[in-house]
């Protein structure tokens, strides 16, 4: 895993705040798996995978502007009515591949003023042992809902390749989920990569 190691002068004044920086690292869809704020003048960022020049340009940018300004740290809190305005729904959606017999997680960052109630995945070539967490996750708080906990995958319909597993647990948060992440979690015992496509049913 890569590890970078900067310079707290590189911000725009000379502070970071680890946990709006992870943030806006990863609603720029740059593959990073922590910020660390744990020395004097420098802190590191870890990223899943070595960064493109267009990427590595895009981190650098998001360094330079980065302020230190701390995400708001209050828990949501959860209703089954939906917020006034938010009566339109539209099913959302990504794909990902899990690595065979392996644990995969899958950052989906929402950028817009919306509401999740519910969703399922789909798990193309997935073995009868699999199974799968969706969870909404903030930034500097981490997991801070479930919809799904280690969920086994079902057989969807008569296809024994194909998994299924759904959340219906309907939560929905007093605001909305812009700046949070969608999290999904897919542990693979097989032998071969499995393709799994999400779809989530929103409200804005």
């Amino acid at each position: 895993m890569p590890i970078m190691t900067i310079e707290k002068t590189e911000t725009a004044n000379g502070f970071i705040d680890s946990g709006s920086l992870y943030s806006e690292l990863i609603l720029a869809g740059l593959p990073v798996a922590s910020v660390n704020d744990s020395l004097d003048s420098f802190f590191n960022i870890s990223y899943l995978r070595n960064l493109s020049t267009e990427e590595a340009t895009s981190a650098e940018l998001i360094l330079a502007a980065h302020t230190g300004e701390s995400l708001a740290s209050e828990p949501m809190q959860y209703q089954e009515i939906l917020p006034k305005g938010g009566e339109r729904v539209t099913d959302r959606g990504f794909q990902f591949d899990a690595i065979a017999g392996q644990t995969t997680t899958f950052d989906y960052p929402v950028t817009e003023e919306l509401f999740v109630k519910q969703g399922f995945a789909i798990a193309h070539d997935f073995d009868k042992r699999d199974f799968t967490s969706m969870a909404i996750v903030h930034p500097a708080l981490g997991p801070i809902h479930y919809y799904l906990k280690d969920i086994p995958m079902d057989i969807h319909k008569a296809d024994k390749t194909v998994g299924i597993v759904t959340a219906e647990n309907k939560a929905i948060t007093e605001t909305n989920f812009n700046g949070l992440i969608i999290r999904m979690t897919y542990k693979s015992h097989g032998t071969i990569d499995v393709h799994v496509c999400v779809t989530m049913r929103t409200y804005s």
